[in-house]
């Protein structure tokens, strides 16, 4: 698969599908393909958090793929970051000194989705993304996104790009 990634012959959306819709409960398929069909997948929410990921990534190129995907999750929004940024070396995230109190519901899911993957804990399940009530059309976009992340490494971002420069 990575041989496919890296030449550019497999479309984001179809990685996104055959990665995640085959083995997960039906809501969470159904919302998979709900989500996919109504845009194409993307990785960043703007240039802004693209520069921000790639900017702290840079700084801490050895950091483990668990780490990368939760700091392209915790990247993702400037509140969550400038409560996060302080707490967070190219070992990783102190998540128990990180205050959050009074953080917005989509902040909070996206903090305990990076903080799974980043320590492996079940803070947020697959299960619980099948619920748009538990996780917002915009932070099931990003977790799929760190997900991919996590599995394919840094590689998978090239998709993303090989897709924009085919629009233009």
């Amino acid at each position: 698969m990575e041989e496919r990634i890296e030449a550019g012959v497999v479309e984001l959306t179809a990685l996104v599908r055959e990665c995640f819709s085959t083995r997960l409960i039906r809501p969470l398929q159904k919302r998979l393909r709900s989500e996919l069909s109504r845009q194409p997948f993307c990785f960043f929410l703007s240039n802004v958090h693209k520069d921000r990921w790639m900017h702290w990534r840079s700084r801490y190129y050895h950091m483990s793929v668990r780490n990368m995907a939760a700091l392209f999750l915790l990247t993702s929004d400037d509140e969550l970051w400038r409560r996060v940024l302080w707490h967070f070396d190219g070992n990783g995230f102190d998540f128990s000194s990180i205050q959050l109190a009074g953080i917005h519901p989509e902040q909070y899911c996206v903090y305990q989705a990076a903080k799974a993957i980043a320590n492996g804990s079940e803070n947020i399940t697959m299960e619980d993304l099948a619920f748009p009530e538990l996780v917002s059309d915009r932070a099931f976009r990003l977790i799929i996104g760190a997900l991919l992340l996590c599995r394919y490494g840094e590689i998978i971002l090239n998709l993303e790009k090989n897709t924009q420069e085919e629009m233009l």
